[in-house]
């Protein structure tokens, strides 16, 4: 039986297993007892590993009515964009009967679910400076950056401008550049930029001048 403390974890955390083994027989005792686990160099487990307990009559055998315990101490490393999450990892006990033969294998697995912190998301939008007149083209520029805490990317990075009426994404034509590695995510290594060709409209007396838009980057946490 493999259990962990925490079944939820930020990048960075360190987690507690919980590895416990029993026998059933017909009164003798398992020898040579260990698990192997692969998330864990010192491993494979046995009798002698730190962290053991429950050799209750300290023969190194394991008795049925003994339960032998480990407990392993793992630190959730940093992110990487290819990581596996979440993080399913098994245990596999061995042993042999009382006349040394082996038994059968027995494996049981625990999750733990990487929950990534929150990152900022930063936008600035820029036009050439100067004045420009009725029926012009102006172009905008909108870069958008994100920095999180754990190197995690941002995912859904949208930007809104509702005075040039658009709503931008990675594949609007407005898109020029920026997504290095081609995954649809914000990496926190990335400039994401979109250029926008505005024309100035023809005058209207209840225009705002000078012409003021903002826009708007959205987004979600990985």
């Amino acid at each position: 039986d493999k259990s962990v403390d925490q079944p939820v974890a930020n990048h960075g955390d360190t987690v507690e297993y919980t590895i416990e083994v029993t026998y059933e027989s017909d009164g003798s005792a398992a020898s040579n007892v260990s698990v192997a686990d692969p998330m864990f160099p010192e491993s494979p487990f046995t009798s002698a590993s730190a962290g053991f307990a429950g050799d209750a009559d300290g023969d190194g055998l394991l008795d049925v009515d003994e339960t032998w315990s480990w407990t392993v101490e793992y630190t959730i490393p940093a992110h990487d964009e290819a990581e596996v999450n979440p993080i399913v990892n098994t245990a596999v006990v061995t042993g042999d009967d009382a006349e040394g033969d082996p038994l059968t294998p027995k494996d049981d697995s625990a999750t733990v679910l990487v929950d990534h912190l929150p990152g900022e998301l930063f936008i600035d939008k820029s036009v050439v400076p100067g004045t420009q007149f009725h029926g012009e083209d102006v172009l905008y520029t909108i870069e958008v950056t994100y920095s999180s805490p754990d190197g995690s990317a941002a995912t859904g990075v949208t930007v809104t401008d509702n005075d040039l009426g658009v709503v931008l994404d990675k594949d609007s034509v407005e898109f020029v550049g920026g997504d290095t590695d081609g995954d649809g995510r914000l990496d926190v290594d990335e400039t994401w930029v979109w250029e926008i060709t505005y024309t100035i409209p023809p005058h209207d007396d209840a225009e705002a001048d000078p012409f003021v838009n903002v826009a708007v980057a959205n987004g979600f946490d990985y």
